[in-house]
């Protein structure tokens, strides 16, 4: 396990070139979603992982959801030929729900028991319920997005957005547990890999569109920098921490960034 600083020869920063794998693209204009997953519940975090769907409900703003009360507004729209990949660590919802049902707190398991199926479950319908155009995938590690990006046509990478756990270094997919914050090697998403990466990553990006990449997550000034730095689309990203805890109480994506310093590149 490592988290800054990490030298290991299977580090992103370090591997060969992504394989090619099924991915289904529009061959004009793509938008990446990448969704990270809360940890185990930890009453100490309040901003991140005391509830399952802080970083699923944040991600709904994109396009919206629901109707009259308490409906999310749409931030985003597509273009007539674009696409979405919402990258979902999907393993990671499934073992939340899992723990929050068998977890004798009663918010937990009442919540627990609105997804029969799991919470992974009421992402993939989510995302479905948005149309032909919206492409569920689930992920197992870091490398899945640099495969997913490199196997999309040249030109069509509109933008990149995330959702989940972060510090300078890198994004980490979750926490792998509730009181120590540390994350196991596969889901680690370091910056540094577009060094190695950064020809193909540039040829991918439709800078010209104009649209802007986020990265909704604690840091991510440096992984927004780099990106800009390295595929020319306009980025986002917090200089500091960003809560997610009050998501679900209006404001939208502008409470998770409420005190942190919100930087723009270029």
């Amino acid at each position: 396990m490592c988290l800054t600083g990490c030298t290991r020869s299977d580090d992103p920063g370090q591997d060969s070139t992504p394989v090619r794998r099924v991915v289904q693209p529009c061959p004009e204009r793509n938008f990446v979603i990448l969704l990270g997953a809360p940890g185990k519940y930890n009453p100490a975090d309040q901003e991140h992982d005391r509830y399952w769907g802080n970083y699923f409900v944040a991600a709904q703003h994109i396009f919206g959801a629901g109707s009259g009360q308490g409906a999310i507004a749409a931030t985003e729209t597509l273009f007539a030929e674009e696409c979405t990949h919402w990258l979902v660590y999907e393993k990671a919802y499934a073992q939340r729900w899992t723990t929050d049902k068998a977890s004798g707190v009663a918010f937990l398991i009442a919540e627990a028991n609105k997804y029969p199926s799991g919470y992974q479950s009421r992402v993939q319908e989510y995302v479905k319920g948005l149309g032909a155009r919206h492409k569920y995938v689930a992920v197992d590690s870091y490398k899945d997005l640099w495969e997913t990006l490199y196997n999309l046509p040249d030109d069509s990478l509109t933008r990149l957005w995330y959702f989940g756990h972060g510090n300078p270094d890198l994004f980490f997919l979750r926490y792998s547990t509730a009181n120590t914050r540390y994350a196991e090697d596969h889901e680690l998403l370091k910056h540094s890999a577009m060094t190695g990466y950064a020809s193909w990553l540039k040829a991918k990006a439709k800078a010209s569109d104009g649209k802007v990449s986020k990265f909704y997550s604690c840091h991510s000034r440096d992984w927004a920098k780099a990106w800009h730095d390295t595929t020319e689309l306009k980025s986002e990203g917090s200089g500091n921490k960003v809560a997610f805890n009050d998501i679900r109480t209006g404001g939208g994506l502008s409470r998770v960034v409420l005190n942190s310093s919100w930087e723009t590149f270029p």
